[in-house]
């Protein structure tokens, strides 16, 4: 297991992402966390080859965004 900060592969914020205050969209930002969670997750082995090996895996029961 890695033991270094978790980096994500990154993301391109597409200019459809931006909101009439010329910000990226509340959306946007929840889809970009959950879309780095699965790589957070495969670091850890709680990921989906985790799942398929144990027939086990995770889920969101509560999701916020607080600003």
């Amino acid at each position: 297991m890695e033991t270094g900060l978790f980096t994500s592969r990154g993301h391109i914020v597409k200019p459809e992402w931006i909101d009439a205050y010329d910000h990226m969209n509340m959306s946007r930002y929840v889809a970009l966390f959950d879309d780095v969670t699965y790589g957070l997750l495969d670091i850890v082995d709680l990921g989906l080859a985790y799942t398929r090996r144990t027939r086990h895996g995770l889920f969101i029961v509560d999701a916020r965004v607080r600003f």
